[in-house]
C-alpha cells in the first residue's frame, strides 16, 4: 500500500505464517513494523485448530504486535494468518516492511519480510501560483530553446483543445493567457526564450486583439536589436471550424484521427500525450452528430481510421454510424465509467495496448514504441478543469508519459486509483501539476496509497 509522510491507517495485506514441520511453540509470534512506524489496529490473527493465542500484549500504537501461544503442538502445515491490521507511517522516503519472528523471545525470523508500503516520492515540479504559472513551468521544462510557441486561452477550453496538434507540428509546447490581458508568466517566457513566431489559437473572443498586440510588441529574446515577434492567429467561426483550421494548418501525418467531443474537455485532454507522440489529428465534433467541420477535416486529411475517445454520452452512437457511412473505420471506442477511467484506458492503450472488446479488435497490442508499461513516474493532474492538463499534453507526449486525471482537486477518482494500483512496485514518484488548489495533498496521498 502506497503512503506519504504522516499517512495513517495504511492497510497491510494478510500475512500468513506456516509451520512447515509441526512442533511445539512455547513463546509466541511477533510482528514488527518498519522502524518509526506503528501499528494502529491489531486486526485478527487466525490460528490452526486446537491452538490458543492471546494478545497482542502491546498497547497500541506500538512498533510491534506480540501474540503469546499457549504451550502445545502446532500441526504440520498449520497457518497463522494476520488480517485487518493497519499501520501509521512515519516517512515515505524509505521502504516499509513488516517482519515476523517466533521462537525464544520471538527472535527467529520467519520467511521474508512483507512489504506493506511502496516508497513513492511526491513532487510538484510543474507548479505555478496559477494556471498560467503552471503552464509556463511545463513549457520551460521542455521547450525553452524553441523559436515557436502556441498560445491559447487559459479561461475557456473550446478553441484551446486544438492547440496541441499545432504544437506538435512545430515541436513546441502550449502557453496560456488571460483572454483580455497577456499573462505575466507567459510574457516572461516569451521574453526569456528565442521565440520568433507565436501562433494564437482561437478568435478574439478567446484571445483578444489586445493580447495579440502585446505579443507583437515584444522583440525576440527581449532584445531591442532583434525583430519583433511574428504573430499568426488561427481561428474559425466556432470551435469546430477552429479545430478544422488547426488540423489543416498542422497537417498531422500519423495517419489516424482521434474523435472527441467539443462540448467538454476531459477526453480530449487525456489523449493529448498520444496525439503529440503519434502525430495524430484531434477532430472535435458535436456530441449528437458529426460536425460538418469534423467531416471536412477527415476528408481533407484523407483519414480512413479513427479512434473515439469517450462513451456514447460524449460522442454518440449516431456519430459512429455517420463515420461508418462515410467510409471511415472506427478502430476502437476508448470509454470508461467516468473521465478518470477513460484517462486510465488511454494510458493503458499507450503503454500496453487494449484488448479486443465487443466489435472492436485489439488496439495497439504492446503499446507505442518507447512507452513502458512499468514506469517510474506518474503524472497527476486535475481532471475537472482543462488548463493544467492542456499545457501538460505536449510535455508528456515528448517524454512518453501518460496523464492520470483526478475527478476533482479533492477526489482521486476510481479510474485513477485502479490504474495506479496496477503500477505497484514500479512507480517511485508521483509528479503533481499545480499546487494544493489544483490537487490537494490528500488526493496526492490517495494516489500514492493506490500504489499498494
Amino acid at each position: 500500500m502506497g503512503a506519504a509522510n504522516g499517512t495513517t491507517g495504511v492497510a497491510i495485506s494478510p500475512i500468513v505464517v506456516t509451520d512447515v514441520t509441526g512442533g511445539t511453540i512455547t513463546v509466541g509470534i511477533k510482528f514488527t513494523a518498519n522502524a518509526g512506524d506503528t501499528f494502529a489496529a491489531s486486526g485478527t490473527l487466525a490460528v490452526p485448530a486446537g491452538v490458543t493465542v492471546t494478545g497482542p500484549s502491546e498497547t497500541l500504537p506500538s512498533l510491534t504486535q506480540t501474540y503469546l501461544i499457549a504451550a502445545g503442538t502446532v500441526p504440520a502445515g498449520g497457518k497463522f494468518t494476520l488480517t485487518g491490521a493497519t499501520v501509521n507511517l512515519a516517512n515515505s522516503a524509505i521502504s516499509h516492511k513488516v517482519t515476523v519472528g517466533t521462537g525464544t523471545s520471538e527472535a527467529t525470523l520467519v520467511g521474508a519480510a512483507t512489504e506493506y508500503a511502496t516508497t513513492a516520492a511526491q513532487v510538484r515540479t510543474f507548479a505555478g501560483v496559477d494556471r498560467y504559472g503552471t503552464a509556463r513551468a511545463l513549457y520551460h521544462s521542455a521547450f525553452a530553446a524553441r523559436t515557436v510557441a502556441v498560445i491559447t486561452s487559459g479561461a475557456n477550453y473550446p478553441d484551446a483543445l486544438s492547440a496541441g496538434v499545432l504544437a506538435k507540428k512545430n515541436t513546441t509546447g502550449v502557453l496560456l493567457t488571460d483572454p483580455n490581458t497577456l499573462s505575466q508568466d507567459t510574457m516572461q517566457e516569451l521574453q526569456a526564450d528565442p521565440i520568433s513566431t507565436v501562433y494564437i489559437i482561437g478568435g478574439t473572443a478567446a484571445v483578444s486583439q489586445n493580447v495579440q498586440n502585446a505579443i507583437a510588441a515584444l522583440h525576440v529574446s527581449n532584445t531591442p536589436a532583434n525583430p519583433l515577434i511574428n504573430v499568426v492567429r488561427i481561428a474559425g467561426a466556432d470551435r469546430y471550424a477552429t479545430n478544422n483550421q488547426v488540423n489543416l494548418t498542422a497537417g498531422p501525418g500519423g495517419g489516424k484521427a482521434i474523435i472527441a467531443t467539443g462540448a467538454n474537455f476531459a477526453d480530449a485532454l487525456a489523449v493529448g500525450p498520444v496525439l503529440y507522440d503519434q502525430n495524430y489529428a484531434l477532430v472535435l465534433t458535436d456530441p449528437a452528430s458529426l460536425s460538418a467541420s469534423a467531416q471536412s477535416t477527415l476528408t481533407n486529411l484523407g483519414i480512413t481510421h479513427v479512434i473515439i475517445a469517450g462513451g456514447t454520452s460524449a460522442v454518440s452512437a449516431n456519430v459512429e454510424t455517420q463515420l461508418g457511412k462515410a467510409g471511415i473505420t472506427v478502430d476502437y471506442r476508448i470509454a470508461g465509467a467516468d473521465r478518470t477511467a477513460t484517462a486510465a484506458m488511454v494510458a493503458t492503450w499507450a503503454t500496453a495496448g487494449l484488448a479486443a472488446s465487443g466489435s472492436y479488435a485489439a488496439l495497439n497490442t504492446g503499446g507505442f514504441t518507447g512507452w513502458p508499461a512499468a514506469r517510474s513516474t506518474a503524472l497527476l493532474t486535475r481532471g475537472d478543469t482543462f488548463a493544467d492538463a492542456l499545457a501538460a499534453g505536449p510535455v508528456a507526449g515528448l517524454a512518453k508519459e501518460v496523464l492520470v486525471l483526478t475527478a476533482n482537486p479533492s477526489t482521486l477518482g476510481s479510474g485513477a486509483a485502479t490504474y495506479l494500483g496496477g503500477l505497484a512496485g514500479t512507480v517511485t514518484t508521483i509528479s503533481t501539476l499545480g499546487f494544493a488548489a489544483a490537487v490537494t495533498p490528500a488526493t496526492v496521498n490517495a494516489a500514492t496509497a493506490a500504489l499498494g
